[in-house]
C-alpha cells in the first residue's frame, strides 16, 4: 500500500503490461476496487474505467493521479475533479501530456486550436474559477466557434457565457449561426438580436433553431461532440453580412404586364415554375441569367410558361415557345392574349434596354433604323 489518503493504491508489473490497482477505504463497507491498465512499451492505456465516482474530492485525485504521472492536473486548474474523466484521461496518459496548454491543445483539437490559441483558452476559460462545470465550457467553446473575432470573445468570455446561458434568445442566436455556418458577433447589442435572429430562422433548413449542437450532461464526452462537428461548420463558412445583403435585381427596370401575366426574374422562382408547371423550364437558368431569353406565366383558366425571344429578322421580341402544365399545347386565344401583351411599346422598350448580346462585336449590321435604336441612352 502506498497511499496516504483513504484511496489507497498499488501496482502488479508484468512483462508486457502494468495494472494500477485503486481501493476506496469505505468505514464498514466492502472497498471499491478500479484498474487501470498500461502497456510497459507503448505507454497505451489497454483498460480505464469509465466510472470515477470514487474521487470524490481533491486529496483522492492527487492520490489517483500521481502513480499514473499527471498529478500535474492537480495544481494546474481550480477544478481539476473536471478532467477526471476517462475518454479525457486516456488520450493525456497515452500522450503523455505533462502540462495546461497541452491540455487545452488537445481540448480544442488542431482544427479549432488554429482559431483560438490554447494557450489563451487556458488562461480566460480553463484556469477560471467561473468555468466550474463542462457545461458552462462547451458554451464558451460553441461562441468560440461561430465568433467573427474570437479574441475579442475570448477577453469578454465569462461575461458572454453567462449571458448566453442565461437568456434563451441569445443562446438561440448562437445555435442558429452554428447550423447556418455563419460567422457571428458574439458580443452582440441586445437591440440588434431580434433582427438577426429573424434573419438566420430564414436561412436555417436544417434544425428547428431551438436545438442545441451541445448535449448538455456535464461531461467531457459532449465537449467532443461539438468539436467533430466544426470541420463541416468550418469548410462552409461565410459571414453574417452577406445574408443581409438583398441580392441584385436581374433587370434594370420594371415590366408592366396584363393581370395575369408575370414576368420570371430569379432562378430560383424560375424553378419554382418549372415544379408548377412540371417541365423542364429550370434548365433555363444559363438563358435567364445572360439575358437572352425572357420567361413568363400566364395564370387564370389556361396557365401556361412562355420564353421570349430576340427575332434579329424582325428586330422585336417575340414568344419561341409557349407551353401548358406538363407541356402541353395552349389556345390561340392563350397565345393572342400573351403576344398583344408583349407587343406594347413599354414591354419591347424592357426587352430591348435588358437584353444582353453574345458578343460586344456586332456582326451582319442591318441598315435602317428602327423605333427602338438608341434606347440605352433613356432616362
Amino acid at each position: 500500500m502506498l497511499g496516504k489518503s483513504t484511496l489507497s493504491y498499488g501496482k502488479v508489473k508484468e512483462q508486457h503490461l502494468t495494472r494500477w490497482i485503486f481501493w476506496n477505504k469505505q468505514n464498514g463497507n466492502t472497498p471499491e476496487k478500479f484498474v487501470v491498465e498500461v502497456s510497459n512499451t507503448t505507454g497505451t492505456v489497454l483498460s480505464i474505467p469509465s466510472n470515477f465516482s470514487f474521487l470524490s474530492s481533491t486529496e483522492h485525485l492527487d492520490t489517483f493521479c500521481n502513480p499514473l504521472g499527471i498529478d500535474w492536473l492537480v495544481k494546474a486548474f481550480p477544478y481539476p475533479i473536471l478532467f477526471a474523466n476517462a475518454l479525457l484521461l486516456k488520450p493525456i496518459i497515452e500522450r503523455r501530456v505533462t502540462n495546461p496548454l497541452a491540455l487545452a491543445q488537445l481540448i480544442v483539437s488542431d482544427e479549432l486550436s488554429a482559431k483560438v490559441s490554447p494557450r489563451m483558452l487556458y488562461r480566460n476559460v480553463l484556469s477560471q474559477p467561473f468555468f466550474d462545470s463542462w457545461d458552462k465550457i462547451n458554451v464558451a467553446l460553441l461562441l468560440l466557434m461561430v465568433a467573427q473575432n474570437a479574441q475579442t470573445t475570448l477577453e469578454r468570455i465569462e461575461k458572454l457565457t453567462m449571458q448566453y446561458a442565461r437568456n434563451f434568445q441569445y443562446f438561440r442566436y448562437i445555435n442558429l449561426a452554428y447550423y447556418c455556418k455563419v460567422k457571428a458577433d458574439c458580443c452582440i447589442a441586445h437591440q440588434k438580436l431580434s433582427e438577426m435572429l429573424e434573419l438566420l430562422s430564414k436561412e436555417n433548413t436544417q434544425s428547428s433553431g431551438d436545438v442545441s449542437p451541445i448535449r448538455f450532461n456535464n461531461s467531457y464526452d459532449s465537449t467532443r461532440e461539438l468539436l467533430a462537428g466544426f470541420h463541416d461548420y468550418a469548410i462552409n463558412l461565410k459571414s453574417l453580412s452577406s445574408l443581409s445583403k438583398k441580392p441584385k435585381p436581374l433587370y434594370t427596370d420594371s415590366l408592366t404586364l396584363p393581370k395575369g401575366i408575370n414576368l420570371i426574374d430569379s432562378p430560383e422562382a424560375l424553378a419554382a415554375e418549372g415544379k408548377k408547371m412540371r417541365n423542364c423550364v429550370a434548365s433555363y437558368t444559363r438563358e435567364l441569367m445572360a439575358k437572352r431569353s425572357f420567361f413568363l406565366h400566364v395564370s387564370g383558366d389556361e396557365k401556361a410558361t412562355v420564353q421570349v425571344e430576340k427575332n434579329s429578322a424582325k428586330r422585336c421580341f417575340e414568344i419561341t415557345q409557349i407551353k401548358g402544365v406538363a407541356n402541353v399545347e395552349v389556345s390561340r386565344e392563350t397565345v393572342n392574349r400573351v403576344r398583344k401583351a408583349i407587343s406594347t411599346f413599354d414591354a419591347q422598350r424592357f426587352f430591348f434596354l435588358n437584353y444582353r448580346k453574345k458578343s460586344n462585336k456586332r456582326k451582319n449590321i442591318q441598315s435602317g433604323p428602327t423605333l427602338f435604336d438608341g434606347l440605352e441612352g433613356w432616362e
